[in-house]
């Protein structure tokens, strides 16, 4: 028996909506297939899996594990978590072979 889809018309907001989750998703998965990449299938990739380390407390700054410069604006960017004031720092130069977009995508991860 073949089965049809019924597609209902969204309204505006409802396509931004479904648009932005969409382009997450599709974010995602280019980070698992880049962390993938870099170590192989089913090593961890995130917190847990020693990407970040605490850099301070006050203000809550995670940096890249490994990542001996300075964390400030002019070096690289902070990503910030509105609800708890945590923030990632993502060094314009990548480090331990994760670029900076794979650093960034990672970080937004720990957003939700």
């Amino acid at each position: 028996m073949l089965q049809t889809a019924c597609l209902i018309p969204l309204e505006p907001e409802d396509r931004g909506s479904y648009l932005n989750r969409l382009n997450r998703i599709k974010a995602e998965k280019r980070l698992e297939n880049e962390l993938e990449r870099i170590h192989g299938p089913g090593k961890p990739a995130y917190l847990d899996g020693g990407v970040w380390q605490k850099h301070s407390d006050q203000p809550l700054i995670f940096k890249p594990t490994g990542y001996p410069g300075r964390v400030n604006s002019d070096l690289g960017e902070f990503i910030f978590d509105q609800r708890d004031g945590k923030r990632f720092f993502v060094p314009a130069t990548g480090v331990n072979g994760y670029n900076s977009s794979v650093l960034r995508a990672d970080a937004m991860k720990h957003l939700k």
